[in-house]
């Protein structure tokens, strides 16, 4: 299926840097590296967020696994996990993880960078 890039919003640009930075130290450097010629890909069908990341036009080329992840308090209602996927060192894809979103539910609204925390505490996933 070929897929049709688009430019990243300012948010996704600033939520994919956020991520990096929970990554392990080491991969830091060189998932940072491919932000420059990324692009957004075909968002997840289910109407989440979640979005597929090109770079130079093409997705993922081989398994990928999760490399960052992040959770945001929403008060009374369950965390928001954030997810970055990569390819040895190319990010592929970021999700939104709601536990309570169901299919035709409006897309999760895009956090922001500083509501993001790291692994250590997700009380309520």
């Amino acid at each position: 299926m070929i897929e049709t890039p688009r430019r990243r919003t300012d948010g996704e640009k600033e939520l994919l840097r956020a991520l990096i930075e929970l990554a392990p130290v080491d991969r830091r450097e060189e998932l940072h590296a491919y932000l420059t010629r990324a692009q957004a890909g075909r968002s997840c069908r289910c109407g989440c967020g979640s979005f597929r990341i090109l770079v130079d036009g093409k997705g993922k080329t081989e398994q990928d696994y999760l490399v960052a992840e992040g959770f945001v308090e929403r008060g009374e209602r369950p965390s928001l996990g954030v997810l970055l996927f990569a390819s040895g060192a190319r990010p592929t894809y970021l999700e939104f993880f709601d536990p309570r979103r169901q299919d035709g539910d409006p897309p999760v609204p895009l956090p922001s960078p500083g509501e993001i925390k790291g692994p250590g505490k997700a009380p309520d996933l």
